[in-house]
């Protein structure tokens, strides 16, 4: 198996983000792999090989991550999609497999292998591939799992959506928990509006 090594430099997009950094920091620390596979929400990881030895910095807002384990199994992809869905606002990641002996070098979304001399360039900031919730205006109703109501509305409006308590001309989707309110749910088919579960919604955009 190929050892892989990582440098990875991950700027939060919220305060919120910022905790689940830290959160996995510690689990990575404490070597509590059940809390990381929890944040693990897509099972990208194979997670006792990737967190078996991790150096790791907080700056401010500024998290800092070396992976430098030779028994690496997980692709690099898998982990720049994993620390993305935690709430990096912007990352840039680069990898080099003792394999093949080259980099990868994550640059706006795409992957460049090969990049030799690696160290001696300037990092560029690549986007979060999640998809964006600029001009969703959401209404959430029902039981919701994972976050109460307040650190949902903060998640989605870390990813440029807002949120209503209300349905009107202005919503573009409602997002059903458990027992959701009826009245609102007709509202939305009357005015046309999709109507998503819980678990359809954060499916689509891998929330």
């Amino acid at each position: 198996m190929s050892a892989i090594y990582m440098d990875v430099y991950i700027q939060p997009e919220n305060d919120l983000a910022l905790n689940k950094y830290k959160e996995l920091i510690k689990a990575i620390e404490t070597q509590d792999y059940e809390t990381i596979e929890a944040m693990d929400t897509e099972e990208l990881l194979e997670v006792e090989d990737v967190f078996d030895s991790v150096e790791s910095e907080i700056s401010g807002s500024f998290i800092h991550l070396k992976f430098d384990t030779g028994t690496l199994s997980t692709e690099t992809e898998d982990m720049v999609n994993f620390l993305f869905s935690l709430g990096a606002a912007e990352m840039e990641v680069a990898a080099f497999n003792s394999q093949c002996g080259e980099y990868e070098f994550y640059k706006n979304d795409e992957v460049f292998e090969g990049f030799e001399g690696y160290h001696g360039v300037q990092w560029n900031w690549i986007k979060n591939p999640f998809p964006d919730l600029a001009g969703q205006t959401i209404v959430m109703t029902g039981v919701l799992d994972t976050y109460s109501p307040s650190d949902w509305k903060e998640y989605i409006e870390q990813y440029h959506g807002s949120v209503s308590s209300t349905v009107n001309s202005d919503t573009t989707l409602v997002v059903t928990g458990a027992n959701p309110e009826q009245s609102i749910i007709q509202q939305a088919i009357a005015l046309n509006i999709p109507v998503l579960t819980q678990d359809a919604f954060t499916e689509k955009y891998r929330l």
